[in-house]
């Protein structure tokens, strides 16, 4: 089926399996004779903590904009070494916040962001499903914080800006409305758990919502039907071992991994790799196909029913499930949309993180 004709089938699917931005705002229950006190409770909870979370976001967000934060010295710098800061909000008189402590600042000798730092942090930021779904509030106060205040910094400097178009808009934006919370979008409103808050002051956009989600859900269909970090890596070792007569040592390979990763690039024109590392036998667009897909989940493919059989105790942990149910599971997924277990890196369930293992190229 023709990749394009697959996704229009699929967004609808997808639109129904994962109503998040589509949820009503009081998602607490109606106090009647059915509901029952104790999931009310966990709800109010659950809904309480979310408030404070985002308030908090929010008047982080709000000293980020009005400048009103310090930024004190607690190690400087070395050659091998970035400063180390902590950002405090003593000047911030609307609510107490807590200090930020250890960032490390990426600074030029002026005292200026690193304009490449700046374009390093909004490419992490741009490829995290999480920041896309939650919006500026999530970069706040998120795992994200120590690259927006770079950013924030940058934007208060000459450069004027955070690296990022809807961030500067955003900042704009919130000084113009007086610092109103509603032109801030809310960050759970297209999240798993929504907003649990039906008086929250945060923007809820269901439009913008949905379509973001739908964005997300694309970036994993197609990187579905894409070979992985693993594959690519794996297959170019193996090559370089075949053309070089390199040792077949894990170890020596890894010890060389920094060095040859330039020197690997991906290969466009494999579409796919047999689903057992150990073969990784390529499917390259200009042959037949010598590989035929995974009945049940039709993502993952074989040269040999034997290779398959070898692959099952992996590929069943994945899990071997159809697209429209791999896709949209949030759990399956890293926070910059990568698929679990499939970067250079083994971590499926628990399994020991082990280095690529360098196939053997006698079958292809």
């Amino acid at each position: 089926m023709d990749d394009d004709i697959e996704w229009s089938i699929l967004r609808v699917t997808f639109g129904y399996q994962t109503p998040y931005a589509t949820r009503l705002t009081s998602a607490m229950p109606e106090s009647d004779h059915h509901s029952d006190s104790a999931d009310r409770e966990r709800t109010l909870e659950r809904a309480l903590r979310q408030a404070a979370y985002q308030e908090e976001c929010f008047h982080l967000l709000c000293a980020a904009v009005q400048q009103a934060y310090e930024i004190h010295d607690v190690r400087p710098g070395t050659v091998d070494t970035q400063p180390v800061k902590d950002i405090v909000f003593d000047t911030y008189t609307p609510r107490e916040l807590e200090p930020i402590s250890s960032v490390r600042f990426f600074l030029l000798p002026d005292g200026s962001i690193d304009p490449e730092h700046v374009e390093m942090y909004q490419v992490l930021t741009g490829w995290n499903w999480k920041h896309m779904q939650s919006e500026i509030l999530y970069a706040v106060g998120g795992e994200l914080n120590h690259s927006f205040w770079h950013c924030v910094v940058n934007w208060h400097g000459n450069a004027k800006t955070t690296g990022n178009t809807m961030w500067d808009s955003c900042f704009t934006r919130l000084k113009e409305s007086g610092y109103e919370r509603k032109v801030i979008p809310c960050m759970f409103f297209n999240m798993p758990s929504g907003c649990l808050n039906p008086r929250c002051p945060f923007d809820h956009n269901a439009g913008v919502a949905d379509a973001t989600r739908v964005f997300v859900l694309k970036i994993r269909y197609q990187s579905l039907r894409r070979p992985t970090a693993r594959q690519r890596r794996a297959h170019a070792l193996a090559r370089k071992v075949h053309e070089e007569g390199l040792e077949d040592d894990s170890s020596t390979i890894q010890d060389e991994e920094d060095e040859e990763d330039a020197e690997m690039p991906c290969e466009p024109r494999v579409k796919a790799y047999c689903g057992n590392l150990a073969c990784n036998r390529p499917w390259y667009m200009d042959e037949e196909n010598p590989l035929k897909a995974c009945a049940r989940c039709k993502w993952t493919y074989y040269c040999s029913k034997e290779c398959q059989r070898l692959d099952w105790p992996r590929h069943k942990r994945e899990p071997c499930a159809p697209i429209i149910d791999i896709v949209p599971n949030d759990d399956l997924w890293d926070d910059d949309n990568v698929r679990r277990g499939t970067d250079l890196w083994e971590k499926v369930c628990g399994i020991p993180m082990q280095p690529v293992e360098v196939p053997t190229p006698a079958c292809w």
